[in-house]
């Protein structure tokens, strides 16, 4: 994870309060996994999501890993293969890892791989009204 933005904004004095908030966003790093789309329609399918129940019955995406590089040399193991800073993927060690910290807030969708790893995407659907419109300096 990586911080997409960090810091507080206004000017502190008599009857000002700083709030300091730090929004974190996923973050690809240098030579682990990427998971791929096999059929790059299915964007659309993760685009439609944004945290609203797909429904029954939910038909998998179908998920290409990506285990080496350019040069075919062997890309770290990752629990969580990047695909994009929109869309959180993880394998089976991850979503039993993170199974308490999801319930209630997400739910865990199966996603099909040829690659012989079990791939799950997060799909958060509780949100929080968490910007103070009335006192942001957008």
């Amino acid at each position: 994870m990586g911080v997409l933005w960090g810091g507080g904004r206004g000017r502190c004095g008599p009857g000002r309060v700083m709030t300091v908030t730090t929004v974190y966003e996923p973050d690809g790093e240098d030579g682990y996994e990427w998971a791929l789309l096999v059929d790059k329609s299915e964007f659309e399918t993760f685009r439609r999501l944004r945290g609203r129940s797909p429904g029954d019955p939910w038909h998998p995406v179908w998920m290409d890993l990506l285990t080496t590089d350019q040069e075919w040399k062997p890309r770290k193991k990752a629990d969580m293969p990047w695909h994009g800073s929109n869309v959180l993927i993880v394998t089976r060690r991850a979503r039993e890892v993170l199974a308490d910290l999801l319930a209630g807030d997400a739910e865990v969708l199966p996603l099909d791989s040829d690659d012989g790893e079990d791939l799950w995407l997060v799909n958060p659907w509780r949100t929080v009204d968490a910007l103070g419109v009335d006192r942001a300096q957008v």
